[in-house]
């Protein structure tokens, strides 16, 4: 179990991470202002205790939301796979056999090289 500090002490931690609009969130923003502890005249001394009148209850639902709030890593991309092989990362047999272009499992370009008296040539290309 947390104690109050701990719950204060999120609070203002996650503070600087959000974003508020203005009018709609315009009484729990009075309530965060105005969340404060309470002092003791006997000792002149402020209690460890916060004060407990309307401004707690936003500031104790925003210090729970603060507590249990986890920030979540953004996912990194899946880094996309080459259209092609580069010519550096192939071999001779490699480069001789037909062409096929293939992206996320829908082909793309397939072109057949046929040997025609000695020369080669691209054969036909489909899209």
């Amino acid at each position: 179990m947390h104690n109050v500090e701990d719950r204060i002490n999120a609070a203002q931690l996650t503070i600087p991470r959000c974003r508020f609009n203005s009018i709609k969130c315009e009484h729990g923003l009075a309530g965060l202002r105005e969340y404060c502890r309470d002092w003791d005249d006997r000792l002149k001394v402020f209690k460890d205790s916060p004060k407990h009148n309307w401004a707690s209850h936003a500031a104790d639902s925003f210090g729970y939301m603060a507590m249990g709030y986890k920030q979540t890593a953004k996912p990194e991309p899946t880094p996309r796979p080459p259209l092609y092989k580069p010519l550096s990362a192939m071999s001779y047999d490699e480069f001789d056999d037909d062409i096929e272009i293939t992206y996320q499992g829908t082909k793309i370009i397939r072109a057949d090289r046929s040997q025609h008296e000695g020369d080669r040539r691209l054969g036909e290309i489909r899209l």
